[in-house]
């Protein structure tokens, strides 16, 4: 059972969101705060990657959204817009396993979007 105290504590607990949470820096960061005790919100396009952050984090609040479709980036930010937040966190981005590689400008774009 959560006592009134507990409520209060965690109301106040300072809070952040994360774009681009759902692996890599943006993950690590996220659950670096939610071990400090923060309130943490993460913003990801894998169905994936956030069932499986809610199934292992479960205080962890996660939305899904695709950046490059503006009328999701405008229904999240619709979502998000009586939150109140200490640190926004800003890390999304297309991923690769290799240090260098070379890319055409379609798939430049895409990164740059």
């Amino acid at each position: 059972m959560t006592t009134h105290a507990e409520d209060t504590a965690k109301n106040h607990a300072p809070h952040i969101i994360v774009i681009g949470g759902t692996s890599g820096i943006g993950l690590a960061l996220a659950l670096r705060h939610l071990q400090l005790g923060w309130q943490v919100s993460v913003v990801g396009s894998s169905e994936e990657k956030i069932a499986h952050i809610k199934q292992q984090h479960p205080s962890v609040v996660t939305y899904a959204c695709d950046l490059t479709d503006n009328m999701q980036i405008q229904n999240l930010l619709d979502t998000l817009s009586d939150t109140h937040f200490q640190r926004l966190v800003y890390s999304a981005g297309s991923y690769t396993n290799e240090r260098v590689y070379h890319l055409n400008q379609a798939d430049s774009d895409k990164m740059l979007m």
